[in-house]
């Protein structure tokens, strides 16, 4: 199981265990330990999601419409 705090303005994902971000950059999803100056987030805001799946983006299109940008807890 991974988890997964999700930035839902951003689109972003962090996974807790490994240290890294998933986030969609040129029309591709990129992994890396930090984000490039032109992705933020609101560490603010976020959603902690539990995942079967190392690759969370696969599920973006259903995370996305449970966690829509712009609504806050």
């Amino acid at each position: 199981m991974y988890e997964y705090n999700y930035y839902p303005d951003s689109g972003v994902y962090y996974d807790r265990g490994r240290h890294v971000y998933f986030y969609h950059d040129q029309g591709n999803w990129k992994e890396s330990p930090s984000l490039p100056p032109h992705v933020h987030v609101d560490s603010n805001n976020y959603r902690e999601l539990r995942m079967d799946s190392d690759k969370p983006y696969v599920y973006h299109s259903d995370v996305n419409k449970q966690y829509p940008p712009g609504h806050h807890p």
